[in-house]
């Protein structure tokens, strides 16, 4: 479908993003995350979405119940929450596989350092106050050790992701101390659309 079509049309982008955009499709290859970005500007319609702007606004909430001066935004696409995230904290460091959404993100947040990289290949010295994984856990390959890997990175963790994932990902956190599930619901008359949240400490 032609990138202009895609990106006039409403509609067309939200159908097409929502047969298309299956994780399952994504978790085998980072490349294919890069062909989309490619492809098309705000694949997820986080700029315009209302649902996405909702889920934003519960994410800020939650965050700024925390510590949160440094804070690492794992998958932060072109920078759609990350400029918010930059409002409220000192230090902003994002990263994504797709170098194309990294290039989008830094002309969006010239303030934040990004790094195109994975997860698992990503490396600071000190811990942050806060890691963000929005809406990315369940395009990784290995979920328990990508928890683990947030767990290692930050003194407080915010996981989402969206209802139909919640059995699939929730025991993944169950052993974790002080985890904390939120679970939100938004109807536009058609259908149900949910997300969750969960928080934990990492205690030393």
């Amino acid at each position: 479908m032609p990138n202009k079509l895609i990106n006039r049309l409403p509609f067309v982008k939200t159908l097409w993003r929502e047969v298309f955009h299956r994780p399952g499709w994504y978790n085998n290859s980072y490349d294919k995350l890069e062909h989309l970005y490619q492809w098309t500007h705000d694949p997820w319609n986080f700029d315009h979405s209302e649902y996405e702007q909702e889920r934003f606004r519960s994410l800020l909430e939650m965050i700024n119940q925390l510590p949160h001066q440094t804070i690492l935004e794992v998958g932060c696409a072109e920078g759609s929450f990350t400029s918010r995230l930059s409002q409220m904290a000192q230090q902003v460091i994002a990263i994504d596989v797709s170098s194309t959404a990294i290039a989008r993100a830094r002309q969006r947040c010239p303030s934040v350092q990004f790094f195109q990289r994975s997860l698992e290949d990503f490396v600071w010295d000190t811990k942050f106050d806060v890691v963000l994984c929005a809406e990315t856990l369940y395009y990784l390959k290995d979920i328990h050790s990508a928890v683990q890997r947030l767990s290692s990175l930050g003194k407080f963790c915010v996981v989402s992701y969206n209802a139909g994932k919640n059995k699939r990902l929730d025991p993944f956190f169950l052993h974790m101390l002080s985890v904390k599930y939120q679970r939100y619901e938004k109807s536009n008359g058609f259908w149900k659309r949910g997300w969750t949240i969960v928080t934990w400490e990492n205690i030393p």
